[in-house]
């Protein structure tokens, strides 16, 4: 199940649910600029381990955008965690990130569970277009006392 959003409702003028090309989420008009990936840590797993050559298309795909990122549901330290269900190693699954975010410069970002993962993501994006809009209509991208 993803992010409904439902919870950030007056973030967003609305949310339409429709599979994308590259990436899970992403804003409406801005497309080809915008392109967040969700990632359980089960599922980062299995995507790095098992379905590497899906992995590195997406993570070629994803190097597209201007703003891109992986979000992670779970922390860190559950990734170094040794798994039950994988034979993966804790260590390849990080260094495949890692290498991920150097070759194709995609960020990612660990959130401890699905709901602060989902406020991220609604953050972000609600962000990223407030930005866009300004710029779009020639006024300033600039931050004042209030904004961080």
């Amino acid at each position: 199940m993803g992010y409904t959003f439902e919870r950030f409702s007056d973030w967003f003028a609305g949310t339409i649910r429709k599979r994308l090309p590259i990436g899970d989420y992403t804003i409406l008009g801005l497309e080809d600029e915008v392109a967040i990936e969700r990632k359980t840590l089960p599922d980062l797993v299995k995507s790095i381990i098992q379905e590497r050559k899906d992995f590195i298309k997406k993570c070629e795909g994803l190097s597209n955008f201007k703003k891109k990122c992986i979000v992670i549901e779970g922390s860190m330290t559950t990734l170094k965690t040794p798994y039950e269900d994988s034979c993966a190693h804790p260590n390849a699954v990080l260094g495949s990130l890692l290498a991920a975010q150097e070759r194709w410069e995609i960020p990612f970002y660990f959130l401890d569970n699905f709901l602060l993962a989902e406020e991220f993501v609604a953050s972000m994006l609600s962000k990223y277009h407030a930005y866009r809009w300004l710029e779009i209509n020639g006024l300033q991208r600039c931050l004042i006392e209030g904004d961080i």
